[in-house]
C-alpha cells in the first residue's frame, strides 16, 4: 500500500510538470494533466485531512466549502438551474492547493515545477512578441498579442502572474541561475504583457512591484514614481496612449466598467442572498443596465467582488474573502516569521505579491471567471501553505 502511495504520487509530481509544461500553450492539454492530478487526490482522500491541518490551511477549506455549498444553492435557484449548475464546474479547481500539497513536498520538487514553468512561459512571451511585430503588423491596440491563448485579456493577466514571481525571484538571494532565468522570465513576460494592451495587469503588475520593494527594498520605493514617469515618456506612442487611457472618463472601455458595476450592485440590490445564478448575468443585464448605457449584452462584470456577489450572493463573496484572508494571514505571520528559511521565503514573497497582482487586475475584470488564469493563481496561491510544511 505505501509503494502504491509513493507511486501515485510520482505520477502526480510528473502531471504537475505536464501541466507546468502546456498550461502558455494549451488550456485543453492543461487541464487534461490537472484532471490527472484531481483523479489521484481523489484516490489519495484519505491524506487530504492530514495534509490540510499540516499545512495549517482549514480555514482557507472553509471558505472553499462555504463559496462552493452557495455557489450550488444560487445555482439550483437561479431561472435556468442547469445551466447555472454546469457553470459550477470549475469549482473542481479549488482543489488544485490539495495536489500541490500532496505532489510538491520538497523545495526541489517546486523549483523543479516553476523551471518547467519559466521556460514554458519565456517561449509563450517571445511567441507574442513575434505575433504583435509580424504576424499581426504592430498596429496599436488594433493588433493586440495573445500568444496562444483565445484572447488578449487572458494572455496579459497569465504574463503578470509569471511576471511578478519572476521579480521576487530576481531580488531574492538566491543561486545565479535561478536568477538568470527569473531575469529572462521577467523581461520578455513583461515585454509581451504589454503588447497585450491589457491595462489591468499593467496596473497589477504595478502595484506588485511597489509591495515587493516595501518588503525587500524600502529605500528605493522614492524612485518608484521617477521609474513610472520614465516608463511613461519612453514607451512607443502605441502603449503611451493607452496608459493614459486609463484615467480618462471619455474611454468608451472605462465608462462601459462603470455601467457594468452600477448594473451588478442593481442585481445584489435585488438578489442579496444567492445572486442571479453562475452563468445568469448575460441573460439578465439588459434589465439593470442604466437607460443610455453601452447598449451590449455583458457576459461578465469586470470585477471580481460585483461578479461574485451578482452571481451568487454576498454569503458566497464573504466566503471568497475568507479564502484570501486565510493567505493573507498565512503569508503576513511567514513573511515576518524569523525561523522561515532564505529559500522558503522566495516562495512565499513572490506567492505574496502575484496574488496581490491578481486581486489589483481583478478590480478591471473578473480574472475568478477565466481558468486558464485560476489555474495558474491557485497554483500559486498554494505555495506558502506547502513550503511552511518544511520551514
Amino acid at each position: 500500500m505505501f509503494r502504491d502511495h509513493l507511486k501515485l504520487k510520482r505520477i502526480g509530481y510528473g502531471a504537475l510538470l505536464g501541466y507546468a509544461a502546456t498550461a502558455p500553450f494549451s488550456i485543453s492539454l492543461s487541464q487534461a494533466f490537472l484532471a490527472v492530478d484531481l483523479l489521484i487526490v481523489s484516490l489519495l482522500w484519505r491524506s487530504i485531512p492530514r495534509e490540510i491541518r499540516s499545512a495549517k490551511m482549514s480555514w482557507f477549506y472553509v471558505g472553499a466549502a462555504g463559496y462552493g455549498l452557495f455557489t450550488i444553492l444560487s445555482a439550483s435557484f437561479s431561472q435556468d438551474p442547469l445551466e447555472s449548475l454546469i457553470g459550477c464546474k470549475n469549482l473542481l479547481l479549488l482543489l488544485i492547493p490539495i495536489a500541490a500539497l500532496l505532489f510538491l513536498e520538497t523545495s526541489g520538487q517546486w523549483w523543479g515545477f516553476l523551471g518547467v514553468f519559466s521556460i514554458t512561459t519565456i517561449l509563450a512571451s517571445l511567441y507574442g512578441i513575434f505575433q504583435y511585430y509580424v504576424l499581426l503588423g504592430a498596429a496599436g491596440i488594433s493588433t493586440r498579442a495573445h500568444g496562444f491563448f483565445s484572447i488578449y485579456m487572458t494572455y496579459g493577466q497569465f504574463l503578470m502572474l509569471a511576471g511578478t514571481f519572476a521579480m521576487a525571484v530576481l531580488l531574492a538571494r538566491t543561486r545565479p541561475r535561478r536568477r538568470a532565468l527569473a531575469a529572462v522570465l521577467w523581461m520578455t513576460s513583461t515585454a509581451a504583457m504589454g503588447l497585450s494592451f491589457v491595462r489591468g495587469a499593467w496596473v497589477g503588475m504595478l502595484a506588485a512591484f511597489g509591495v515587493l520593494l516595501g518588503l525587500k527594498k524600502k529605500r528605493y520605493l522614492i524612485v518608484l514614481p521617477v521609474a513610472l514617469l520614465m516608463l511613461v515618456l519612453l514607451a512607443p506612442l502605441s502603449i503611451f496612449s493607452r496608459m493614459m487611457s486609463i484615467f480618462s472618463l471619455h474611454d468608451q472601455s472605462n465608462r462601459d466598467r462603470i455601467d457594468l458595476m452600477q448594473a451588478g450592485l442593481r442585481m445584489v440590490r435585488d438578489n442579496p442572498v444567492l445572486g442571479v445564478g453562475p452563468n445568469m448575468v448575460s441573460r439578465v443585464y439588459l434589465l439593470y443596465k442604466a437607460p443610455g448605457s453601452f447598449p451590449r449584452i455583458s457576459p461578465h462584470l469586470h470585477n471580481n467582488l460585483v461578479q461574485i456577489a451578482a452571481e451568487r450572493g454576498l454569503i458566497a463573496l464573504l466566503f471568497w474573502c475568507l479564502m484570501l484572508a486565510s493567505f493573507f494571514h498565512k503569508t503576513w505571520r511567514q513573511l515576518h516569521d524569523d525561523t522561515v528559511t532564505d529559500e522558503s521565503a522566495i516562495f512565499i514573497t513572490g506567492s505574496f505579491v502575484a496574488v496581490i497582482s491578481f486581486l489589483v487586475a481583478g478590480l478591471f475584470d473578473f480574472n475568478f471567471g477565466d481558468s486558464e488564469i485560476v489555474m495558474a493563481f491557485l497554483m500559486t496561491l498554494s505555495i506558502p501553505y506547502g513550503v511552511d510544511r518544511k520551514s
